[in-house]
């Protein structure tokens, strides 16, 4: 407890999990800041980008190592790929980006990794087909992080907080305020659980 400096956290990914769609970096922090795990004026460093595909969400680890060592990774990735590019309709033509994922988890290791939490995303809304291609992303992800020693991996599905609860999407996708907030909370109990980053 208290040996992972606000500097050694980052957020990576696309802009489901940026500071400008939703609030989900923001209320993580502020449950950190409530539990002594965060210091009133510090914030963990934001490299996601919106609109990052997998490719480039890649190069945002060894953009965020340039600035200082990283012990704890919360992101998301796929989904532009998935949606917007089609990926994953299969579980072959998904090994690709599987395999990415593999080499990233390997090189965070590597780097010092010690823990990543992965947000896997909820259902959009009228889009079965991107839906059926997030449930093989979502397979092969649970497989590369349930196989992961080093960095240690959690991940948080939000399908079963957010199915029910159409007031939790902004859009199609992303999150609304409440959403941010469930979402923010469900993470933040992941890390106190697993005694990540308190």
């Amino acid at each position: 407890k208290g040996t992972t400096k606000a500097s050694e956290v980052i957020f990576m990914g696309d802009s489901f999990i940026t500071d400008s769609w939703g609030e989900i970096p923001q209320n993580i922090e502020r449950l950190a800041r409530e539990a002594g795990a965060l210091g009133a004026n510090e914030s963990y460093r934001m490299c996601a980008v919106p609109a990052a595909a997998m490719a480039a969400i890649v190069t945002q680890f060894d953009q965020a190592l340039r600035v200082g060592p990283v012990k704890v990774v919360i992101m998301d990735g796929a989904g532009i790929d998935v949606v917007l590019q089609g990926a994953c309709s299969t579980e072959s033509a998904c090994m690709p980006i599987i395999g990415q994922f593999r080499d990233l988890w390997q090189h965070m290791g590597e780097e010092g990794v010690e823990w990543v939490v992965y947000l896997s995303y909820a259902n959009l809304i009228d889009d079965d087909a991107s839906n059926l291609r997030h449930d093989v992303l979502r397979a092969g992800v649970t497989e590369v992080c349930k196989a992961s020693m080093k960095p240690k991996c959690v991940l948080h599905d939000q399908r079963p907080t957010w199915d029910p609860h159409p007031e939790y999407y902004a859009d199609a996708l992303h999150a609304s305020a409440e959403g941010s907030r469930v979402t923010g909370t469900e993470i933040w109990k992941l890390m106190v659980q697993n005694c990540i980053a308190q």
